[in-house]
């Protein structure tokens, strides 16, 4: 596909998901893949591996870097794991609350 956000978006639909506005999932869909490439919409935002982001919220440490919105990124996916992505800016209405109930608070 061409380098265009929506030539991007068209590759990747039907292969990760929005949940919200905030979070994205993207599950390993070739057999015995170790990563995958993952779409992270929206020019200005800013995402990061979901993981990372609950284990700093669990540590008392700020949100990791991140990746910028409006590019693929080649993503390591142990085999029994899905990529996930939450949305950390520009921050949407109730992100804090859905961050804290995927923790079960």
């Amino acid at each position: 596909p061409s380098s265009s956000s929506t030539a991007w978006r068209a590759a990747f639909e039907g292969t990760q998901f929005l949940v919200g506005e905030a979070v994205l999932f993207a599950p390993v869909l070739e057999q015995g893949a170790r990563a995958r490439l993952v779409y992270l919409p929206g020019k200005g935002t800013l995402w990061a591996p979901c993981l990372q982001v609950l284990d700093a919220q669990d540590a008392g440490l700020p949100a990791p870097e991140g990746f910028s919105g409006q590019q693929v990124v080649e993503f390591p996916v142990p085999l029994n794991a899905t990529a996930c992505f939450l949305r950390l800016s520009p921050s949407p209405a109730g992100v804090g609350r859905q961050n804290s109930r995927l923790r079960g608070r």
